[in-house]
């Protein structure tokens, strides 16, 4: 990783950047470039408002002066316009819009079908051109026109789709076109695209530098989620970065914020990658909880079309020599292992579709369908808190094509989880009383034979 080009992309899609080999073997035979470790730095969650800190060492085999510049990832503008669904216009972006270091360039429709299965190859293709004005007229030909990006099944498939760019004013002549193909029928009279620009700006973070050893400090937001950021190398020849990604936890709260940031903790997108039930945009928020309690999760969303699924997750472990189930020894050591094991999720309903040909009938995409607890853009879900770290996880399984992206608040209430333990024979009548605590009705679940 440490020899990877940095292309500018988010380094959820770049990792450390581009693959360089013949950098590789520059730096492994220590006659140029620059030795990261670690190349990438994922920490364990971290609580929210705290300093997360870490070090790493560089061994700078270029024997040039290397410049170490924190970025973060920021959305800088935004440009939308509506296509009709008859049409496959040739569309310009505006020039403004180039300038950046990624572009993003998303479509997405209303559909009030509430589930995701695909209709007659239904959907786009989204088409980037490189626009060359051979004829210098000013006005865009076919033949002028080359293919620099297009939307794959990683960037989302389906009702959604979304092509990338990176450094778009450096790879184009004359301007930069964006079309928009059809698959098939689309459900919907007109379609609308955004057209998103970022640009990585300075982090605001600590760095201490002692010989080859670099210690770095960031403060941790005051919110729940995922977060993510650079540490640029340049000024040699060579450019490199080192990917950061950490977690930030409350203790049983979930805080939200709208940012600019490129990965949005209070908003979750349309997009899935596959077919229609798996792959959908997730989002990920760990909460620290000590004890054994129920939590009552209350998530709700904008769309009353779309569908967001709610999973809980606590600590748990995993005993690893349960594995072995010979009478003699293991080979190697098999310890207590931690997990995650789920303790709640949303109810699920699943479809699927069927091919029939001359050679018979088989089995095609899979598709989800609308469910919630409340039968609204809401879902309520009750689930086991474990003593440590827990994860909430959302995950968008139908979208309703209403908006772009979907903002969603999630509240917590946690009850005393108080088991109560019953053993009756076969044919006993059992009588529960529910008798009252401070904090109302004494909740608990219980078991019995």
């Amino acid at each position: 990783m440490s020899s990877a080009t940095d292309i500018n992309e988010e380094i959820f899609a770049q990792g450390s950047g581009m693959i360089n080999a013949a950098k590789a073997v520059e730096i492994a035979s220590g006659r140029n470039g620059v030795l990261i470790e670690p190349a990438l730095l994922v920490t364990a969650p971290v609580e929210a408002g705290s300093t997360l800190k870490f070090s790493f060492t560089l061994t700078n085999h270029s024997g040039r002066t290397v410049n170490l510049k924190p970025q973060i990832l920021i959305k800088d503008k935004t440009w939308e316009f509506t296509q009709s669904s008859a049409n496959e216009s040739i569309i310009a972006i505006p020039e403004d819009m180039l300038t950046c270091n990624l572009l993003k360039v998303s479509s997405y429709y209303s559909r009030d079908a509430r589930n995701t299965k695909l209709e007659k190859n239904e959907g786009y293709d989204i088409y980037l051109y490189n626009w060359e004005d051979m004829n210098e007229d000013g006005e865009i030909q076919n033949d002028e026109l080359k293919i620099v990006a297009l939307n794959t099944v990683a960037w989302g498939y389906g009702f959604t789709s979304e092509a990338r760019m990176h450094d778009p004013s450096k790879r184009v002549n004359d301007g930069l076109a964006v079309v928009l193909k059809k698959r098939g029928e689309i459900q919907s009279n007109e379609t609308k695209v955004v057209v998103e620009a970022y640009n990585w700006t300075p982090w605001d973070i600590g760095m201490n530098i002692n010989g080859s050893k670099m210690s770095v400090s960031i403060p941790v937001p005051n919110t729940t989620g995922v977060f993510q950021g650079k540490l640029l190398l340049e000024g040699y020849d060579g450019r490199q970065c080192i990917p950061i990604s950490f977690s930030a936890y409350k203790h049983d709260d979930i805080s939200l914020s709208n940012t600019d940031d490129i990965y949005e903790n209070a908003k979750i997108y349309g997009r899935f990658e596959g077919d229609g039930k798996s792959g959908w945009d997730t989002r990920f928020y760990p909460l620290y909880h000590r004890g054994h309690d129920l939590a009552n999760i209350d998530v709700t969303w904008e769309d009353p079309n779309t569908d967001i699924d709610v999973y809980l997750y606590g600590e748990s472990a995993f005993n690893a020599s349960d594995l072995w189930t010979y009478p003699t020894k293991p080979p190697v050591n098999l310890p207590k292992l931690k997990i995650l094991r789920e303790n709640g999720h949303s109810r699920r309903i699943l479809g699927d579709t069927f091919i029939i040909s001359d050679e018979g009938v088989a089995g095609g995409p899979s598709y989800n369908v609308f469910s919630t607890s409340t039968g609204e853009n809401r879902e309520v879900i009750t689930g086991e808190l474990t003593n440590g770290l827990n994860l909430i996880v959302l995950r968008q399984v139908v979208p309703g094509g209403n908006e772009y992206g979907e903002n969603v608040s999630i509240e917590i209430n946690i009850t005393p989880y108080n088991p109560i333990n019953l053993v009756a024979l076969a044919g006993e009548t059992v009588n529960l009383t529910q008798r009252r605590c401070r904090s109302g009705l004494d909740n608990g679940l219980f078991k019995g034979r």
